[in-house]
């Protein structure tokens, strides 16, 4: 007798399975990328963004108050909460270094049994194994964001609520069971609450769900109470937190004090929180002419104003396109000696520089959109939409760069950015294909090529900082209707 993999269905083999694969990857990459002297004294990678995303829980097992910093007693509200989860309860019971070992332990379990339903989804859409076991190695182990597992970050947690946000979404719209329609909009209210950006996946979902029922001929009452169980957590989790905001500040707050588009320099300043807005207004004026907003990437425009060495700030090469008659190097070289001497002076000395860093940057952001029409409102949004996707999506990868890797962890970046590549490729192909056959494509893929297409739209006109990590939702959407491109070119049933 030969052997034979269980099916899909039979999910506990295939959770473990997932876990046996996802643990021994790790160790895997761990070790080729002798990681092992990082992580000696603990099992996580802290990111610069700990102090905002965890600081302020720790800060409230000691002082009694969620704030930034210890003892300010200037309540916190500079990002959502939606990460402070599970790791809270781990910190009621543990020291930090245990409570941030548990979460990282929670968060490549979670991935782990997210890899599981994924690949059942796409079985669910597909109907073929060959399917099943393609999802199912890709997000485990060739995925860009296959080793985000083991960061202190809310970007394995969000991914993995999505996946569950899709399963259940489809689920959905296979039986009409209304608990599988709660637990979507439960587990996309924790993607918002992650990712605040991502919440603009509730736009596509409600349409689907109206579309879903209209076309069945439901009824406007059905629709109605669809879409308000759908809604149900998001309103509770989003009450909860105006509530605890209008009792910390006296002001409704709906989202977060800090990096919201539009946001007012007084809202920063309930915090003071005075160097997140330099950070905003300059990426603005970056992203006027579709400039790299990350300070860490070769060539940015951001990481040129940010050094202090004026002797490299003096060889940095600016894209011709970006200077006209009356903005000249002089002008950048301007706004980035006033960045220099507010950061570097006193705190008596701040305020007045503050107000001449922002007011110049402003300026300088007004008059190059006003001299540059055409590329602002045609040719920028593209530039922002490549510094989007068009990225090495391994570079923050830990451990050494690609050339000092040891060539099993080459092959593996190798091999994940190519297939990166090819995502990108099929799922253009395919969100034509979807949209073009719009009344045979399952309700899942048309949700997912608008998804796409509405990430590109938020990062191109709205948020002026686009990064491959906000892309990794995308990512997943691309892989979903690339698959329904090879099936449709290969004629293939599903």
């Amino acid at each position: 007798m030969g052997f034979s993999l269980p099916p899909v269905s039979n999910w506990k083999f295939w959770i473990v399975c997932s876990l046996v694969i996802k643990v021994a990857w790790l160790a895997f990459f761990i070790w080729f990328s002798r990681l092992s002297s990082v992580l000696l004294n603990h099992f996580y990678i802290v990111t610069p963004d700990y102090a905002e995303l965890l600081g302020p829980v720790d800060n409230y097992f000691i002082s009694g108050m969620f704030e930034k910093d210890v003892h300010s007693s200037i309540p916190y509200a500079g990002r959502l909460p939606g990460y402070i989860f599970p790791y809270f309860f781990f910190k009621m019971m543990f020291s930090q270094d245990i409570a941030l070992t548990l979460l990282v332990v929670f968060q490549i379990v979670f991935s782990a049994i997210a890899a599981y339903f994924l690949a059942l989804l796409s079985y669910q859409i597909f109907q073929k194994r060959i399917v099943f076991f393609l999802f199912f190695i890709f997000f485990l182990v060739f995925s860009f964001f296959s080793v985000w597992d083991l960061y202190i970050a809310p970007n394995t947690l969000s991914i993995c609520a999505y996946v569950f946000h899709l399963f259940f979404l489809n689920s959905y719209f296979g039986k009409k069971n209304k608990t599988t329609l709660l637990f979507s909009g439960l587990f996309l209210a924790w993607v918002f609450f992650l990712r605040g950006f991502l919440g603009v996946y509730f736009v596509s979902s409600l349409a689907m769900i109206m579309w879903f029922h209209f076309k069945s001929y439901g009824r406007a009452k059905k629709i109605f109470f669809s879409a308000l169980i759908f809604c149900i957590p998001i309103m509770i989790m989003e009450v909860a937190w105006v509530a605890r905001n209008y009792s910390a500040f006296g002001k409704i707050i709906p989202l977060q004090t800090t990096y919201v588009p539009g946001q007012s320099a007084e809202m920063y300043n309930l915090e003071n929180r005075p160097d997140r807005y330099v950070e905003v207004i300059l990426r603005k004026l970056i992203s006027a002419w579709g400039g790299e907003c990350a300070w860490y990437f070769p060539d940015s425009e951001m990481g040129w104003i940010r050094t202090s060495d004026d002797s490299i700030a003096s060889t940095f090469q600016f894209k011709e396109y970006v200077f006209y008659p009356g903005f000249v190097r002089d002008s950048l070289n301007e706004v980035r000696l006033a960045y220099k001497r507010y950061n570097l002076s006193s705190v008596q000395q701040k305020d007045s520089l503050y107000f001449r860093l922002t007011s110049l940057t402003e300026h300088y952001t007004a008059k190059y959109i006003l001299n540059n029409k055409f590329r602002y409102y045609v040719i920028t949004p593209v530039l922002r939409i490549k510094n989007l996707i068009v990225k090495n999506v391994v570079a923050d990868w830990p451990g050494k760069s690609f050339s000092s890797s040891h060539w099993t962890i080459k092959c593996f970046k190798a091999m994940t950015v190519l297939l990166y590549i090819l995502s990108l490729i099929a799922g253009s192909i395919g969100i034509l294909f979807c949209f073009y056959r719009i009344r045979q494509a399952p309700l899942i893929l048309i949700m997912t090529s608008f998804n796409v297409l509405l990430l590109l739209f938020l990062f191109a006109e709205v948020i002026p900082f686009a990064h491959f990590v906000y892309f990794a939702t995308g990512c997943i959407n691309m892989v979903f209707v690339g698959m329904f491109t090879v099936f449709r070119l290969t004629k293939s049933n599903y």
